[in-house]
């Protein structure tokens, strides 16, 4: 079902930033995979990384500031 999507997705994205620990995409891809699990300060983690290697990012700020006020720190 979807709930084993999303633990394989998250699997795939934890290789991959293994591998180039710089994957913008990767980081913020985890943190929304995270963030479907309830996983929200690891979550939030990934987004503030995503950010620093893609300061321009619209949509990974959008999804951090989502990922903060569900988390209560905003």
């Amino acid at each position: 079902g979807p709930r084993n999507q999303i633990e394989e997705a998250i699997g795939h994205l934890r290789r991959v930033i293994e591998i180039n620990p710089q994957n913008a995409d990767a980081h913020r891809n985890l943190a929304v995979g995270l963030g479907l699990q309830g996983k929200l300060e690891e979550a939030i983690r990934h987004d503030r990384t995503s950010l620093r290697l893609e300061p321009g990012s619209a949509a990974t700020r959008d999804h951090l500031n989502a990922l903060l006020s569900a988390a209560g720190k905003l």
